[in-house]
């Protein structure tokens, strides 16, 4: 195994899976033959067993025989009616928009002044300023 050489693997697994398709159709045979509900029952449950190990056995055994290919994923997308272009560079006629800088725009093209201070509601005096109680001149 160490250099490489998977021969006794390969047939280590063969005579498993022959032996499991044997051990199937034995079952199958049996449970065909029998006349009570409760023997079929337990004859067919151990024989679909058999049988699906047999086919495990043989995927291993293919798995072996031709390995699958690595493939390293650059950048991997999941996302529900999603389609992202990273290499798609903008074409000459179309200008770039940076969506960032749009989002600091308002409407009429003046930006946007986050320092000032807004005006209260003349209509609800408790959302008005709050006057200072301590600290101020008349503390």
């Amino acid at each position: 195994m160490k250099s490489g050489d998977l021969s006794c693997a390969e047939a280590t697994l063969t005579a498993q899976a022959n032996t499991l398709d044997l051990i199937f159709n034995s079952l199958a045979g049996k449970a065909a033959n029998t006349q009570l509900m409760s023997h079929f029952d337990t004859y067919m449950r151990i024989a679909l067993k058999a049988q699906s190990q047999c086919r495990t056995t043989y995927e291993a055994l293919a798995e072996i025989k031709n390995p699958r290919h690595m493939a390293f994923i650059k950048q991997q997308n999941i996302g529900v009616n999603q389609q992202e272009n990273n290499d798609a560079a903008p074409r000459a006629h179309e200008k770039f928009i940076n969506s960032s800088n749009e989002l600091l725009e308002a409407p009429n093209g003046k930006r946007v002044d986050t320092r000032a201070a807004g005006a209260t509601i003349g209509t609800d005096k408790e959302l008005e300023a709050v006057e200072t109680l301590s600290g101020g001149k008349d503390a």
